[in-house]
């Protein structure tokens, strides 16, 4: 699958129908390339329950931040000239997923940390 969205996008760019890249359109496809690969292969290894190098548990949690992450970069993405309470809808998407990795982060090292413990 994401060799196919590597040659969608090679395809695009060569045809010359996009005069101009816009700056998302390298973004997206590099994030699609990012989630089919790395997301695709944890969600295998997950619904298949193996435990080799990473817990199922964190597979889940790595999956959930992924899908976080697609969802907040499309919608910063899609929405250009959109306001929000305090600034566009794209600084706030930002901000948003800069929370959201951070959570992440915490929880995984909780997690880790919690599974050293006896």
């Amino acid at each position: 699958m994401a060799i196919g969205t590597l040659a969608l996008a090679v395809a695009v760019d060569a045809s010359g129908v996009l005069s101009v890249t816009p700056w998302w359109l390298d973004a997206a496809l590099a994030a699609a390339a990012y989630g089919l690969l790395l997301g695709g292969a944890h969600l295998y290894l997950a619904l298949r329950g193996e435990n080799d190098a990473v817990p199922v548990a964190s597979r889940w949690r790595f999956l959930t931040y992924l899908a976080a992450i697609l969802v907040l970069g499309t919608t910063a993405g899609l929405a250009d000239r959109l306001t929000a309470v305090t600034g566009t809808l794209r600084s706030v998407m930002f901000w948003a997923m800069g929370a959201v990795t951070v959570a992440y982060f915490v929880t995984e090292g909780v997690a880790a940390y919690r599974d050293t413990r006896p």
